[in-house]
């Protein structure tokens, strides 16, 4: 369609120059998240394997997407027309903040604070003319280990889905689903962002939002995800406690141990988790991920 001789279609390009780069960094072993999404119950161990894209390439790919969908939103306010496309509304971007704060990949609201920065600021992040393209064999998908990673806080009773902050304030609302208390979350059928809530948050809650996490240098992920459950602004899929629950663990996990700059680096994750295993109390590592849990403060 691009080559199409009277170029009705060059409107397309970029879009089809972010599907190219997406393509061409797939099996980039340095564009993986190295660390698994789940624990061995029974040794405390977790899988060093090729798992989701790293947190650099996920921002990089949001950047360029942004920059793509503020370039055409500029070109339609000067034409007096609708945008032809959108690639990432507010739910989007909001979805993509909750989940970088699920999988600890970013600060709170970072995909808002660059959604801000490009539409606002004019900002913007242009793909390389230049890249390598890589092929499957070059991601070395049989390449796995085991390595320790629990360690003495993980059941900590505030480091999966409850709020310590909430906690503090005495604000704290909390549901008992299988002998195990966890933040009360609003649930229905499916995982959603109501729109309207999306819309009003970036009006009227992202100043303070960003205001509040900005000068702190060591903010859990996580925290991002308490802020907008307390809010309602997200409702969670009905019976999602315990995986939500898990997943925050893990990655409240790699960001007091400081892994997120290197889950895209098989060899310094090994280095760093067994090299801290030593440090860890033999029991820890056996600790089951049932209710049995302690402030590990």
């Amino acid at each position: 369609m691009l080559a199409e001789e009277t170029g009705k279609h060059s409107w397309m390009k970029p879009l089809s120059d972010f599907r190219n780069y997406l393509q061409a960094r797939h099996y980039d072993p340095q564009g993986r998240n190295w660390l698994a999404r789940s624990i061995n119950d029974e040794t405390g161990t977790i899988k060093i394997a090729a798992n989701a894209y790293s947190p650099e390439l996920c921002l990089e790919l949001l950047r360029y997407a942004l920059s793509i969908d503020a370039d055409e939103a500029d070109r339609a306010w000067a034409a007096g027309e609708p945008p032809r496309f959108q690639l990432l509304g507010m739910k989007e971007i909001l979805t993509i903040d909750l989940y970088w704060g699920r999988y600890a990949y970013q600060r709170p609201f970072t995909a808002l604070s660059e959604y801000r920065q490009i539409f606002e600021n004019g900002k913007r992040y242009r793909i390389p003319h230049e890249y390598k393209v890589y092929e499957r064999k070059d991601l070395d998908v049989t390449r796995e280990v085991e390595v320790p990673f629990v360690d003495e806080q993980f059941h900590g009773i505030y480091q999966g889905l409850r709020s310590a902050i909430a906690s503090v304030a005495n604000a704290e609302s909390v549901v008992k689903k299988g002998g195990i208390y966890y933040t009360h979350v609003t649930e229905t059928n499916e995982f959603d962002i109501d729109a309207e809530g999306a819309e009003m948050f970036f009006d009227f809650e992202l100043d303070h939002a960003l205001e509040y996490y900005g000068p702190h240098a060591d903010v859990y992920p996580s925290d991002v995800v308490h802020y907008l459950a307390r809010f309602g602004t997200v409702s969670f899929k009905k019976g999602g406690h315990s995986s939500w629950d898990r997943m925050l663990r893990i990655g409240n996990q790699l960001h007091r141990h400081g892994l997120r700059d290197i889950l895209n680096d098989p060899d310094a994750l090994i280095a760093k988790l067994t090299g801290q295993a030593a440090q860890v109390p033999c029991a820890a590592m056996s600790a089951p991920a049932t209710g049995q849990l302690s402030l590990g403060f």
